[in-house]
């Protein structure tokens, strides 16, 4: 049963139901040295809430993913949002440290859910070619979330860093209401999965055992840790080395995800005329290149923001060529599993993502070549998952048994 174009959910209804997740990341860091006094705590202590918040969005993907391909997408997705908008009134009312690191473990459960059902849900309704169009144009508005997060940050710490998690309450409430009216159920009963835990294990098997779902799975991890990693040690090297005003930080990560936003909005336009795996190809070489670039300024002692910015703009033009396809036909390559695709796609981009950023805080950043030796690694990762994606076909059956 495919919606018929009437019925199908509007892509800005699509990007609400992920906008919340996205925002939860980081629009509380301009408050963090208020949570810090106010909790009579440590700032390290502080930092730790985006740790266990990652973790949450990562594990929880691994449920709500094969979840939705036995029950359906809607009835999933609510008690997902539900937990979301409940877990940031924990946080708004907390009164210890130890509180809030709960409140935002499960706020990671939580947040997750939006971003592995809405995937799941454009597989749903599009094929794997039109996916990646609807795809990219997700990305370009989540990326522009992402991006102006930590502004409306700015904004709302005037009324105290409470303030953010009873937005992000609102940003959870107000997807929830457009969903319930206007979001069908776009996995009916005869598609979805049986009953038995045992179609779980195989359908993980399946994923497990599908050289081309790994190759995608590489190539979204890849690309979105060498970001993680940079931001890791950008503020220590451009701030506190190169002694770039603070307020202009903000301005210089923008180059990287407006690079990222012109790569998502140029592969909208030649998903149309070109086979997406050849995107993907043209995409992880541009990365690899750029990447290359910024380590081998590095290593020639050329130490300036365009050394280290130009690179950074043209990886995530780069960027913007995987990410939204790669996300697209992994998801798409075993459609009676979507959701539990997406789940493990969720789990390659955010779990990679946090152990390079891990890896970045253990080096001392005076320049910029410990990371851009991180990114170099990670580049030839994705480059080489390309001959992944090359090994045999994409079934259509999946092999996972009901």
């Amino acid at each position: 049963m495919t919606l018929t174009n009437e019925k199908k959910p509007p892509i800005p209804l699509l990007l609400s139901i992920q906008v919340g997740g996205i925002v939860a990341v980081n629009v509380y860091a301009p408050s963090m040295p208020d949570i810090a006094q106010s909790l009579e705590t440590t700032a390290s202590a502080v930092q730790l809430t985006i740790t266990v918040f990652l973790v949450g969005f990562s594990l929880g993907q691994l449920v709500y993913g094969p979840i939705s391909d036995r029950l359906g997408r809607r009835s999933v997705l609510f008690g997902g949002m539900f937990l979301f908008l409940a877990a940031n009134a924990a946080c708004a009312a907390a009164v210890s440290i130890d509180w809030l690191l709960a409140a935002r473990l499960v706020q990671g459960l939580g947040a997750c859910c939006g971003s592995v059902l809405m995937r799941a849900i454009v597989r749903d309704l599009y094929s794997r070619e039109d996916a990646v169009r609807i795809m990219s144009y997700l990305a370009v508005g989540a990326g522009i979330t992402a991006a102006i997060s930590p502004s409306i940050g700015s904004a709302l710490i005037v009324f105290g860093w409470r303030a953010n998690f009873w937005f992000l309450a609102i940003a959870a409430a107000l997807p929830m209401v457009l969903a319930y009216m206007w979001l069908p159920e776009t996995l009916p009963p005869a598609r979805r999965l049986a009953g038995r835990s045992g179609s779980i294990v195989g359908a993980y098997g399946t994923l497990v055992r599908s050289p081309s779902f790994l190759g995608y799975g590489l190539l979204v991890g890849s690309v979105n840790a060498q970001f993680f990693a940079f931001i890791a040690a950008a503020p220590f090297v451009l701030i506190g080395v190169m002694g770039i005003p603070a307020e202009a930080f903000g301005l210089l990560m923008l180059m990287s995800t407006g690079g990222f936003l012109v790569g998502s909005l140029m592969v909208a336009r030649l998903s149309r005329r070109m086979a997406p795996n050849r995107i993907i190809s043209i995409g992880a070489v541009a990365v690899f290149l750029s990447i290359a670039l910024l380590l081998v300024l590095a290593l020639a002692g050329l130490f300036n923001i365009a050394a280290i910015m130009v690179p950074m703009f043209c990886q995530g033009v780069a960027s913007g060529f995987v990410f939204p396809p790669a996300m697209a036909m992994g998801v798409g390559a075993h459609p009676r599993i979507a959701g539990t695709a997406s789940g493990v796609l969720g789990v390659f981009q955010m779990g990679s993502s946090a152990l390079a950023s891990f890896i970045a805080s253990l080096f001392v950043h005076n320049n910029i070549l410990p990371v851009a030796i991180i990114m170099f690694v990670l580049a030839v990762i994705g480059l080489s998952a390309i001959r992944l994606i090359g090994r045999g076909g994409v079934a259509e059956d999946d092999g996972v048994t009901a």
